[in-house]
């Protein structure tokens, strides 16, 4: 009732009717910005939960597993989750339901398979993972029970994205980024008071993704009423993974891009405490990026819809509007992480408060993000996947240079440091991409017109 007033006298409802894609855009992101809320809520929970059962280095451990395993885990999606979006908007704007079908059914084997052969490979490897990279054998047997999960949070994804190209955000965000905690919090729970094992955390974190993946199939095949036979012959295997491999590369390194802080301070670094601490804080930034990802879950479909109308005028003003939504929704969060930033960190222990700076450092990169707009799903989403691989290579390279540099003498700070570089330095190279082969400006800062002919009256 009170939302609805704030929206009539705010003149926001009179725009959202006469606006059919402000509308979709708006109610969509609301209600994926609702859910990832509500993941983040549930995500620190689980956190807390370790922590109160353990201690720090037992979350360290956790995270440097998690990381380990969601990297085993990329290949093994051959870019198929992201590809997907895409394709399933555009038959399903078309509606070539024949088509959708086939290629999700070629996407599942491929992906099913695939992961297959990284579970193999993650097990057999986390040996040396442990004892040569990391120098940790404490990790070994954690790194083998998340390898476990491989598969399903493979399959989880793809049926996650194929839901988000059919516009189904309550499911895509559920699914996404939801419902493998919900399901291992109370597993963890009952699991460590029921028995005396070891690695209580890994082994309800997979049980919960394997849950979750069955779900994700019955929600999809109530969608798509799928039969599973390959009657339909609308792509060849070959031709579904040319088109997916760039996105491969790419999400591969955005991955990349948001963890190499992790593992540099799990390699460089003597205390796996550091690698939980640096995870706190890496999560609570994820607050700053939390309205970029709730209105790229919607966003994304959207592009790829409109691209395949050929309507430039609606696909810009799509952007636009996406980007002012993120800069007022970022803005104040991280004003509050840079006022508090001990404070807030201190809620989960005192010793977590020598993050402070990292989480200064990671929300600034996060709010270049938001301002910044939805470029790489704009990118992918029509056709420029090439332009944003290479984009994301350039900032990768650039992360992992300064993680080398800094991380060794200033720990965690220079963990975050890196990260914000990074960050920036692939926003803002794709900001100029988009500018330059679609004559498309995504960035937004109030005023920027006024601001810009200030300077040149001023020059």
């Amino acid at each position: 009732m009170l939302f609805n007033t704030i929206l009539s006298k705010s003149g926001i409802k009179k725009a959202l009717r006469s606006d059919k894609d402000l509308s979709e855009l708006f109610w969509g992101s609301a209600t994926s910005l609702i859910i990832k809320i509500s993941s983040i809520g549930i995500s620190y929970l689980f956190t807390l939960l370790v922590l109160y059962l353990y201690n720090p280095s037992e979350w360290g451990i956790f995270s440097l597993s998690l990381a380990s395993m969601m990297i085993f885990a990329i290949p093994g999606r051959l870019g198929l989750d992201t590809a997907i979006v895409r394709f399933t908007s555009e038959y399903l704007t078309e509606s070539n339901v024949n088509k959708l079908q086939d290629y999700y059914q070629k996407s599942f084997i491929l992906v099913l398979l695939s992961s297959i052969a990284c579970t193999i490979l993650m097990y057999f490897f986390c040996g040396f993972l442990a004892e040569s990279l990391f120098k940790k054998p404490v990790v070994t047997q954690s790194l083998k029970i998340m390898s476990l999960g491989i598969i399903p949070m493979n399959i989880l994804f793809l049926n996650a994205e194929s839901l988000r190209g059919h516009k189904e955000i309550k499911l895509y965000s559920f699914y996404k980024t939801v419902a493998s905690y919900a399901f291992c919090i109370p597993l963890l729970y009952v699991i460590t008071k029921a028995a005396d094992i070891k690695f209580n955390p890994e082994i309800s974190y997979v049980i919960g993704l394997w849950i979750s993946m069955v779900l994700s199939i019955i929600s999809w095949n109530k969608k798509l009423k799928l039969n599973y036979t390959l009657k339909n012959q609308e792509h060849s295997f070959s031709e579904i993974i040319k088109v997916a491999f760039p996105m491969l590369l790419t999400t591969s390194l955005i991955f990349l891009l948001g963890w190499t802080g992790s593992f540099a301070i799990g390699i460089f670094r003597q205390d796996p405490s550091e690698v939980g601490i640096y995870q706190v804080a890496l999560r609570l930034s994820a607050l700053t990026s939390l309205p970029v990802l709730a209105i790229n879950s919607i966003a994304a479909p959207k592009f790829a819809s409109l691209n395949s109308l050929k309507d430039t005028e609606g696909l810009e003003k799509v952007i636009r509007q996406s980007t002012k939504m993120t800069f007022w929704v970022s803005l104040p969060i991280l004003s509050i992480f840079i006022a508090f930033p001990e404070f807030i960190l201190s809620l989960f222990g005192k010793e977590f408060k020598s993050a402070a700076l990292a989480l200064i450092f990671i929300s600034i990169g996060q709010f270049i993000s938001s301002i910044c707009g939805s470029v790489g799903n704009l990118l992918q989403m029509t056709g420029h996947q090439n332009k944003m691989q290479t984009i994301i290579l350039i900032g990768t390279a650039v992360n992992i240079y300064l993680n080398y540099l800094l991380i060794p003498k200033y720990g965690i700070a220079g963990a975050g440091f890196a990260s914000m570089i990074g960050v920036a330095v692939w926003n803002l190279s794709a900001v100029y991409v988009i500018w330059k082969e679609m004559n498309i400006t995504t960035i937004y800062i109030p005023n920027i017109k006024k601001i810009g002919k200030r300077i040149k009256n001023f020059i």
